[in-house]
């Protein structure tokens, strides 16, 4: 979806100006690859690698129910 698309949208919906903003400030952000490296600092800090997200939903599971 177009960002204007996705503004007129979000604001016909009722979505607060500022949040409209700031969630499309965001968008913009992270499509230019920012967020994309990846770092060894879990393992550095903790001794043990990092996980994907979908592993830790699945093993807090309880936790999000």
């Amino acid at each position: 979806i177009p960002p204007d698309n996705a503004r007129e949208a979000l604001l016909q919906k009722g979505a607060p100006q500022w949040y409209v903003d700031d969630l499309l400030g965001f968008y913009a952000f992270y499509s230019t690859g920012a967020g994309n490296a990846v770092s060894d600092a879990v393992a550095s800090i903790t001794g043990q690698p990092g996980r994907r997200f979908r592993q830790f939903a699945q093993d807090y599971r309880s936790a999000f129910s």
